[in-house]
């Protein structure tokens, strides 16, 4: 016999004693009586069923190699006489040190379905192998059914010449059952972009919507269940301590706005900080694209931070609860620093910014690390990369505004939005976090009804600073408003950790530009949190017991806002009656000053 071809399975070298230890749920009584059973009855009894495919069964190839050991193997070939070819099927082993190049079980496996399991040798000697896997229809223009290699359009197939029309059907129909697709991560843990066509088949063996929480105004998202042999995601989702088989699809809605721009600024930001770069970052496991629709799959997380909160009931401030709250706290922060100066990509420097940090944009996932779970900065939709020249370059009044979250330089003329807007939305976060700790939802409740003042548009509005107008000149002025520092001070159950928290929020976060007061770098934070973190970690009594410590109510300053024409506009066409400020304000930082401020 000639010298065996090597082999190989996708393009990875196949490792057979690992793949025979692969476990594929069948009961024990199946598995007893597997030797009963001929070889195209037990390849059905212990197919997968997918999702939207009925009854049709499906075999992921490394389960194949799983299903047909090589004594089973051995006994079906010499049924029909075709033993000499045991080898190039079933090998009984693979040198580690030679990479495999080709595979015959596949095809194998397709020719015991459709009844033509004695022809394997036609392949073999053609060398038509696992690897050429879909083949394709040659359509000549004379009715007549010929196959073809994927990447030979012009040559059909001499091993399968002489089957009648009939049977070149039922090989196309069931090597489908066989290929379907795979995701899998690169060899840096990395998602993979694949272009898929409409006949592509998923291996979603459950789907469902995701709440309405998960998705938004410009993708839906849904519940995919994948069996393990599809994917290889494991050994990320194992750093990461997450377990279960579900995952997360998102969808971007077709609607002709610039959807490929906003993909691949998505998939640009998520590419940048896949694998295992830190935990409290989104990591992304595949995107694809199907007739210009995209789509991104990603761990499937429990709920957002917005649920959670309303949900989850914070009974008290026990040790485990506030170390918990201290640990994702200074996870976020370092999630963030590493956005904003991602040192860990190689190159050029480029500097980042989120822009849509919100309670709907971290997700809550259950880990088997915590039990407590982990919450993750998610949602890059909004983010934005640039080098080191241009780091503020996007103009205010391009960014939507984060609900509650908007920060005053958006109203500011000629201002660009900065990292500096992350620093200000993660402060509003924080701030509704620790409100959430010490009373739950209804002390956030309170909270956010509190903010409630009338803003530029003459509405109601419960953002975290005001617009004041002069007493008595043309003059307008952001104030941040002050009240629910004292109110969270002040409360019966605040601790030496909440103190410290708010003082870092109030101090550097929650701030209004201006030429006397900026706000903290995410790396300076990252260092704040982390002290705040390795305290909670020492003393027990730092996180659990009360201060009583009064606060009075402390004055925040003015700072003088020069509106941009959108708000200048608004302000002169709505006439909203804003509440009024005496005296000098503060000199704020102009639009240009903004630009060319350096907060890495």
């Amino acid at each position: 016999m000639a010298a065996l071809p090597e082999f190989q399975l996708d393009d990875v070298p196949i490792d057979i004693d690992a793949l025979s230890a692969l476990n594929h749920d069948t009961d024990e009584e199946d598995t007893m009586s597997a030797e009963d059973q001929n070889l195209d009855e037990f390849l059905r009894a212990h197919g997968f069923r997918l999702a939207n495919q009925g009854t049709t069964r499906f075999w992921p190839r490394q389960l194949v190699w799983d299903l047909l050991t090589r004594e089973r193997v051995e006994r079906e070939m010499q049924s029909l006489g075709v033993e000499n070819y045991l080898d190039y099927v079933r090998p009984a082993q693979i040198p580690s040190a030679v990479p495999p190049k080709k595979t015959y079980l596949v095809i194998f496996a397709i020719l015991v379905l459709v009844d033509k399991a004695n022809l394997i040798s036609e392949f073999v000697k053609e060398e038509l192998c696992d690897h050429d896997l879909p083949l394709f229809m040659l359509d000549k223009g004379d009715g007549k059914v010929r196959l073809r290699r994927q990447g030979n359009r012009d040559q059909e197939l001499k091993c399968l010449k002489s089957w009648r029309p009939a049977a070149l059907d039922s090989f196309i129909a069931k090597q489908r059952q066989f290929t379907v697709h795979r995701f899998e991560l690169d060899h840096d843990n990395k998602a993979q972009h694949y272009q898929l066509d409409e006949d592509t088949i998923f291996p979603w063996t459950q789907e469902r919507k995701a709440s309405k929480s998960f998705s938004g105004g410009y993708a839906d998202v849904r519940i995919v269940k994948i069996d393990r042999h599809y994917h290889n995601f494991d050994r990320v989702l194992d750093g990461l301590g997450i377990q279960g088989d579900e995952f997360a699809l998102k969808t971007l809605h077709s609607n002709g706005l610039n959807n490929a721009a906003k993909f691949r600024n998505e998939l640009d930001q998520l590419k940048r900080f896949g694998g295992l770069v830190h935990k409290n970052l989104i990591t992304l496991l595949a995107t694809y694209e199907i007739s210009s629709q995209y789509h991104f799959l990603f761990p499937k997380a429990n709920q957002n931070l917005e649920d959670y909160w309303e949900y989850k009931i914070p009974t008290s401030l026990d040790l485990d609860f506030v170390r918990w709250v201290a640990r994702q706290c200074a996870g976020i922060v370092r999630a963030i620093s590493i956005i904003h100066d991602p040192t860990h990509l190689q190159g050029e420097k480029k500097y980042g910014r989120h822009g849509d940090i919100k309670p709907d944009n971290i997700l809550w996932f259950s880990t088997n690390e915590d039990p407590r779970g982990l919450l993750v900065v998610a949602d890059m939709g909004l983010s934005s990369f640039n080098r080191d020249t241009s780091r503020s370059n996007i103009p205010n009044e391009k960014i939507p505004g984060v609900p509650g979250y908007r920060p005053p330089e958006c109203d500011v003329k000629d201002a660009k939005v900065s990292r500096a807007f992350d620093i200000w939305t993660l402060g509003c976060l924080f701030m509704e976090f620790m409100a959430w700790c010490l009373g739950g939802k209804e002390l956030r409740d309170k909270f956010e009804e509190d903010r409630q003042t009338i803003y530029i548009t003459g509405g109601i509005n419960n953002i975290f600073f005001g617009v004041l107008k002069h007493k008595d000149h043309v003059l307008y002025a952001a104030q941040v408003k002050p009240a629910w520092f004292s109110k969270l001070h002040n409360h019966p159950n605040c601790t030496g950790f909440i103190r410290d928290v708010l003082d870092v929020i109030e101090k550097t976060m929650l701030v209004v530009l201006s030429k006397d007061r900026v706000r903290a770098t995410s790396k300076e934070l990252d260092i704040n949190f982390s002290e705040i973190y390795s305290k909670a970690i020492r003393d027990e009594a730092y996180c659990t017991r009360p201060l009583h410590q009064s606060r009075q109510v402390l004055s925040t300053p003015e700072v003088r806002l020069d509106l941009n024409p959108i708000a200048q506009r608004t302000i002169n066409e709505r006439k909203p009656a804003l509440s009024e400020f005496v005296g000098q304000p503060e000199e704020p930082l102009a639009g240009t000053e903004m630009e060319s401020m350096d907060i890495s």
